[in-house]
């Protein structure tokens, strides 16, 4: 009998595959599947014990190398890493893998232990250094509560989802995430998924704050621009208000303080008293100094209506309101000028646009294109020819100087393409775009200067348009027959908002000491002669007078210095 069982350890042992040893122990030493497996075992050894003593040797190897069947490797598995050893007797010992058990909680995924200075235990968050106790007596629960709640962690802080403008390589301003390594498969798990709205909401009302102290701040008077726009899809009508000041270190704030919705009818004095609402909410009624609006009709209306409530509520206008609406946006001016004039040579503009389409849609051809560009013509292949909007000319002279750039790469594949021969482009048509190209470029120069936003452009405006202005008496004089009747359509809508200029955008041209009051003087010589250009510099020079007496009890009263002391 002794002979037997110490003959049933050996050949357990032998045909026991070590795997099975490590599923064995693993179940004693870290109670995987508890009572399941010791039930099992029992089984086992006392199957073992009844054929020793009934059964023959073949009878005991089979039942032997039978303990490593499905259920034994269900339930003491093959995952497990033990460290195995063999005494000098020869019998094998299990050695526990080394735990650490104070880092068994979830929360030092977060975590990180300090070093022990004056026997004190600290842990420190891996998201904003924030250090708490680590002592195990504390337990873990507290960190665990800071972790959930940290304002660091990307997936906590609501601001890392908001959207952020940001300009690539290429120029091309685009919109995307703040934080763009968001582990959103974790904010589907987290807790604070179904609290999102509430955080949102508590976002707005700080931010909300501080714009307000910003506003109250504002040591001078505050400019507003106002644009609408309506959804086609459910004629909904939606208004954005940005205010527009200058602080304390001179620098250029603004802010949008009105977005949404606007309450049916969309008439002027419906949209003015949703404006004056705004104004009073935000407490700055009585620091404006004017509002940029398009050529909108509903526009007067509603700054007749603005005016008539800040005057009711006792607010002071600048200048008595003459100066309240600046009525001319340059921006869309030289939008609807250039949109007119490019009415005229839509033939040509049209073959260029569609050699585009036909380019985008057909990837083969479009790489076979980008190779022949590359290849032959050595052309930045990184350039693509260029789309463009129907409602932003800026977008169609874009299209135009991509190409110009590509010209004989389009050349040598529409040779070779039936498709696309009825788009070909002659010489002369294709003389013509450079020629308007080479027009538009000082429009497109003028549109980007008008359009920053961390500077002020007011300054430039009336440059600008002088220089439009020179730009089309010049070009009408020209021998191209088909740019001679473009600009004269553009010339009638030029002269009708030019006498509609607003003379506060000219004080603001003196003040620049690059140009100061003989720029002005100058440019109207050019234009009009020296008898008209004597009666408009007086003209201004009176009214820049009148805006700096406003001004000197503007700064008496916010304690920002003696506007005389500038020498004005």
């Amino acid at each position: 009998m002794d002979h037997g069982i110490s003959y049933l350890q050996t050949e357990y042992m032998h045909h026991l595959a070590p795997d099975s040893v490590h599923g064995y122990h693993a179940s004693m030493l870290k109670n995987y599947h508890g009572i399941r497996a010791i039930g099992l075992l029992m089984t086992k050894v006392d199957t073992f014990l009844q054929t020793v003593e009934m059964g023959t040797r073949e009878d005991i190897i089979h039942l032997v190398v039978d303990v490593n069947d499905e259920d034994s490797d269900e339930v003491m598995g093959d995952d497990i890493d033990l460290d195995l050893e063999e005494d000098a007797g020869g019998v094998t010992q299990v050695n526990k893998p080394e735990i650490d058990s104070d880092k068994r909680s979830k929360v030092w995924t977060h975590m990180t232990k300090l070093p022990p200075p004056n026997d004190e235990e600290l842990a420190k968050c891996n998201y904003c250094s924030k250090t708490f106790s680590a002592k195990s007596k504390n337990g873990t629960s507290h960190m665990m509560r800071h972790i959930k709640k940290c304002m660091a962690r990307r997936n906590v802080d609501i601001r890392n989802f908001c959207i952020a403008s940001k300009v690539e390589p290429a120029g091309i301003q685009s919109m995307a995430l703040k934080d763009q390594i968001i582990d959103f498969d974790e904010i589907s798990k987290e807790s604070y998924l179904h609290t999102i709205r509430r955080d949102i909401l508590k976002l707005y009302d700080e931010e909300r704050k501080a714009v307000e102290e910003d506003l109250k701040k504002a040591p001078g008077r505050i400019a507003f621009t106002s644009d609408n726009w309506r959804n086609d899809s459910t004629q909904d009508e939606y208004i954005c208000i940005t205010a527009h000041w200058v602080d304390y270190e001179w620098k250029l704030q603004k802010r949008i303080i009105r977005f949404g919705a606007l309450t049916p009818p969309f008439d002027g004095v419906n949209i003015g008293d949703d404006v004056s609402t705004c104004l009073t909410k935000w407490n700055i009624a009585g620091k404006v100094t004017s509002f940029t609006l398009d050529n909108a009709s509903y526009n007067n209306v509603m700054i007749v209506e603005i005016k008539r409530q800040l005057l009711r509520s006792g607010s002071d206008l600048l200048f008595d309101g003459h100066f309240f609406q600046i009525r001319c946006c340059c921006c869309h001016i030289i939008n609807l000028l250039v949109q007119a004039g490019l009415k005229l040579i839509d033939g040509v503009v049209d073959k260029i646009r569609a050699i585009g389409k036909h380019f985008k849609h057909s990837i083969p051809k479009k790489k076979k294109f980008y190779e022949v560009a590359q290849q032959i013509y050595h052309l930045d292949a990184k350039k693509r020819l260029r789309g463009d909007c129907c409602v932003r000319w800026n977008s169609t002279y874009l299209m135009l100087d991509r190409a110009l750039y590509f010209r004989r790469p389009i050349d040598h594949v529409i040779e070779k393409d039936k498709d696309l021969m009825q788009h070909i482009l002659s010489n002369e048509e294709w003389d013509q775009v450079a020629t308007i190209h080479g027009f538009l470029k000082t429009f497109y120069d003028i549109t980007t200067e008008f359009s920053a936003s961390k500077t002020p452009t007011s300054n430039l405006y009336f440059k600008g348009v002088w220089e439009i202005q020179c730009l089309l008496l010049e070009v009408v004089k020209g021998q191209h027959e088909y740019l001679v009747n473009m600009v004269k359509l553009m010339q009638k809508k030029f002269d009708k908002y030019w006498n509609r200029y607003n003379l506060l955008l000219s004080c603001a041209c003196v003040l620049d000491p690059r140009y100061k009051m003989s720029f002005v003087e100058y440019c109207y010589t050019t234009l009009y002669g020296e008898l008209y250009a004597t009666e408009k510099t007086k003209e201004v020079l009176e009214t820049l007078s009148t805006l700096v007496k406003d001004y000197n009890q503007v700064g008496e009263q916010s304690g920002i210095g003696n506007v005389n002391d500038l020498g004005c």
